[in-house]
């Protein structure tokens, strides 16, 4: 979720605020989720529908990133053009455990009722190996536009009719006292 605006609102925090420690961390869902509910985090950038349903978090809308089939390159239709999601039926949908990213799995299997099929699931137990499991071509995955997978030479990208827009937020304990929050949601 790196880009252009989060650098300048970084590179605006180090110069205003050189004496406040900016600490990145890069999580699943899940934990950013619970640290932000205990405290650990401050803020996050997340997927809206990941917090949206908890009570205690707030979140503002920060962007909206296409998202993109990724395959590997040696990928049957890895040279195809003007796809739809039903010609990746029969393969597998790189997915995390249970609990992961429960909300992704659920708008990826709504996609694929919509599209004819029940996808075939390929769990991972965590990113880094859903990664491996998509570059050795177990499986293949939708990603949004700015994740780091999409610069791998060894994949490729497709752009889908019916993929939804991923909705990315900035998220906080609605609790969180921290005065730098406010400072921080004031540069969006």
């Amino acid at each position: 979720i790196m880009d252009d605006r989060l650098r300048s609102i970084l590179r605006y925090f180090r110069q205003r605020y050189p004496e406040l420690q900016l600490r990145l961390h890069r999580c699943t869902f899940r934990q950013l989720e619970d640290q932000l509910l205990s405290g650990a985090l401050d803020l996050g950038i997340t997927l809206q529908m990941e917090v949206e349903d908890n009570e205690d978090l707030r979140y503002c809308h920060y962007q909206s990133l296409k998202n993109y089939m990724v395959l590997p390159k040696e990928h049957p239709l890895a040279e195809k053009q003007n796809l739809s999601l039903s010609d990746f039926a029969e393969d597998a949908f790189l997915e995390l455990e249970q609990g992961e990213c429960h909300h992704i799995s659920q708008m990826m299997n709504e996609c694929c009722k919509r599209a004819g099929f029940a996808p075939r699931l390929f769990v991972c137990p965590d990113l880094s190996a859903q990664m491996f499991a998509l570059e050795t071509g177990l499986g293949v995955m939708v990603l949004n536009e700015n994740h780091s997978a999409l610069q791998n030479p060894h994949l490729v990208t497709r752009q889908l009719e019916g993929l939804p827009t991923a909705e990315f937020c900035i998220a906080w304990h609605g609790a969180n006292p921290n005065p730098a929050v406010q400072l921080f949601l004031a540069q969006l």
